[in-house]
């Protein structure tokens, strides 16, 4: 079972809400994958300018994003 706490940190990723970015840091999460199948997701804006994240792949289905740097 996935216990509540991932999902409400899930949505917070998701939505770019305040956090999203220490939420990433604490997993040690270093590859991001968003689909564009709905359109475009608020983190994928959150990444582009955040400055710690770089588009690896981008094309009709969606980007993989990496941390700058790595």
């Amino acid at each position: 079972m996935i216990p509540p706490e991932a999902w409400w940190d899930a949505d917070l990723v998701a939505s770019a809400a305040p956090g999203w970015d220490a939420i990433l840091d604490a997993a040690g999460v270093t590859i991001v994958v968003m689909d564009s199948m709905n359109g475009t997701w608020p983190l994928t804006e959150a990444l582009a300018t955040s400055g710690g994240w770089a588009l690896a792949f981008s094309d009709g289905d969606g980007t993989v994003w990496v941390r700058a740097g790595r």
